[in-house]
């Protein structure tokens, strides 16, 4: 059998995250220190690693904060968490013939709870690797890596995903472990051209697309 890895959120469903928010809080935290935030929220615990300057037992400290600040303004938006091109059903119908994977950059307590609100059942997936589970996030291969290890061994590998960030990874991990791997853009809130440019092999614009790239499933 072949298997398929997903990303999360813009890719099978939407997590309402208040970014704006969130970005607010975290500023402040890293004010406090003389950090600036980076572009990518996800980032802000290696910058704490990465600040030297800073003792240890307040690193240690304030990544606890960062990860308490994206984990609350994450549950709030996976609470309204919604689906995208009715992916309920897309997912039914490709387990049957597919093993699935899903690799996010989230929290784990936010993917659970978003894939309950929007009727995902977390069975679906062979492997689920979250931020709190991979310990380092896309565009690094680990997260990717991890999924494939915990599946079972597949012919192909696709994945499937809407940033620049994880074209990235797929390609590190198809470099790192000399499997082909099949990427697969779906436009998101990245926008098309952008996506483009990080090189996937196909790039579609809603899941219901993937049909047509698909090998066909051996019975």
């Amino acid at each position: 059998m072949d298997a398929i890895i997903f990303d999360l959120d813009w890719t099978i469903l939407y997590l309402k995250v208040d970014w704006v928010r969130t970005r607010k809080r975290l500023s402040e935290l890293f004010s406090k220190h003389k950090l600036k935030l980076g572009q990518k929220l996800g980032l802000t615990a290696a910058a704490f690693l990465a600040a030297k300057k800073i003792p240890e037992n307040v690193r240690i400290l304030n990544q606890k904060k960062v990860e308490k600040i994206l984990c609350e303004e994450e549950m709030v938006g996976a609470k309204m968490a919604t689906l995208r091109d009715g992916s309920n059903v897309i997912l039914k119908k490709l387990k049957k013939r597919y093993f699935l994977g899903l690799v996010s950059n989230n929290g784990s307590k936010a993917i659970n709870l978003a894939l309950k609100k929007t009727g995902i059942p977390r069975n679906y997936f062979n492997a689920i690797i979250s931020r709190d589970v991979a310990k380092e996030l896309k565009p690094s291969p680990v997260p990717l890596v991890k999924a494939i290890n915990s599946m079972p061994k597949a012919t192909c590998y696709y994945y499937v995903g809407d940033e620049d960030s994880d074209m990235k990874a797929a390609k590190k991990t198809q470099r790192l472990l000399k499997k082909k791997i099949v990427k697969i853009g779906i436009v998101g809130w990245q926008g098309k051209s952008r996506l483009r440019k990080s090189g996937p092999d196909f790039l579609i614009e809603n899941l219901h697309e993937l049909e047509k790239i698909l090998r066909p499933a051996k019975d």
